[in-house]
């Protein structure tokens, strides 16, 4: 029996080296040494851990080095435009065949700035944020059909967009506009009924102080005028309407002729160590468009001289004691495309107020912004 112990003994050991041989690893069952083998797993999967990380990197900088290129592309391209071709364009010395040429060039430059804004990496469009299987810019003609109006006479068409006011979505809208004593009020909704900003006033002043926004567009009234919402909608009212009516349009509006981003500014992460991620990408709204957003300050955005993330406190921040004089400064527009300015109250002509014999009530505005309430108290008197 000894003698068969053995034999089945050393069978087993043949097949267990054997068998590690073959996998090329001691520890092949947990229960043979448990510490040992959970030692051994810890190891193989920081390994593999260290593995993925190593491809994440370098598929990070594989994306990240296409990015630059394009923009390396785009800045020679714009730079031709600027530097050369502008510079040509004023020369008295250009024909109208020569400035035609000119304006060729331009509009290939133009092409190729759409082209590098939907530059691609394996099948991925790079520079449409989290949307990187849609083209991220499109171009094409705007329009609007399927008018519908419960006045006869009543027109919706397509109209200027002005320069800070960003061009409709896509999909269906309403139109009302309603005479009051010698004023129209022009407001639009969309197809969940939600308010739409336009224009306050339906005149383009955007070289000017800029344009303001309102849900309310407000104007003098005149049967048959064109009023422009300024968001590339414009309406005709009826030539024979009148004071005390109401118009009702629907249409379906298709945005175009400008180059369009369809894409977001979401920023696609890749983990790159344990807690080290890297941000892949750039929001071609960010790089190609005239939406822009800057703050401008007299204190770092650091704590104790390192960036700040989006949870950081603003006390915590390196300079935060704030002292007189210091200033934050906000410019550009907002994440809807709005030119960021002062708010200002407007009126169809000069308001009378006497608030002389008034109470706090009724001399009380209250103005809610960003999800808080805040209350402006009138002086009592005449205004």
């Amino acid at each position: 029996m000894k003698y068969l112990y053995g034999v089945n003994n050393s069978l087993n050991t043949l097949v267990r080296a054997n068998e590690q041989v073959y996998k090329g690893r001691n520890l092949l069952n947990p229960e043979d040494d448990p510490v040992n083998y959970l030692t051994a797993y810890n190891i193989q999967r920081s390994v593999d851990d260290a593995t993925q990380y190593n491809r994440n990197a370098n598929n990070a900088l594989i994306w990240i080095t296409n990015e630059d290129n394009e923009l390396q592309n785009a800045s020679k391209i714009l730079s031709r435009a600027k530097d050369e071709l502008a510079i040509q364009g004023i020369n008295d010395s250009q024909d109208a065949d020569s400035r035609k040429a000119i304006a060729g060039e331009v509009l290939n430059i133009y092409q190729e700035m759409i082209d590098i804004g939907n530059s691609q990496y394996m099948d991925r469009y790079i520079f449409g944020g989290y949307e990187t299987e849609d083209i991220p810019f499109t171009s094409g003609e705007r329009m609007v059909t399927s008018v519908i109006s419960n006045l006869n006479g009543a027109e919706a068409f397509t109209s200027k967009l002005y320069g800070d006011m960003p061009d409709l979505k896509e999909g269906s809208y309403t139109v009302r506009a309603t005479a009051v004593n010698g004023v129209v009020y022009v407001s639009m909704l969309d197809s969940q009924n939600n308010n739409v900003i336009i224009d306050s006033n339906g005149s383009d002043e955007t070289t000017e102080n800029g344009n303001l926004t309102s849900d309310i567009l407000t104007t003098s009234f005149v049967p048959g005028q064109v009023i422009s919402t300024g968001r590339g909608v414009g309406i005709k009212l009826p030539e024979d309407m009148l004071d005390g009516q109401s118009l009702q349009m629907s249409f379906n509006y298709t945005p175009g002729d400008d180059v369009r981003f369809v894409g977001d500014d979401g920023e696609i992460q890749s983990k790159i160590g344990a807690n080290q991620d890297v941000t892949l990408n750039i929001s071609g709204q960010d790089i190609f468009m005239e939406t822009y957003r800057t703050v401008l300050g007299t204190m770092s955005n650091t704590i104790n001289g390192l960036p700040i993330s989006e949870t950081t406190l603003f006390s915590s921040m390196d300079g935060a004691n704030i002292s007189q004089a210091d200033s934050i400064v906000f410019s550009g527009t907002d994440h809807n495309g709005y030119k960021i300015g002062i708010a200002r109250v407007t009126s169809p002509e000069n308001a009378k107020l006497d608030m002389t014999n008034a109470t706090i009530d009724q001399r009380t505005i209250t103005l809610t912004y960003a999800g808080k309430q805040y209350d402006i108290v009138m002086d009592k008197k005449r205004l």
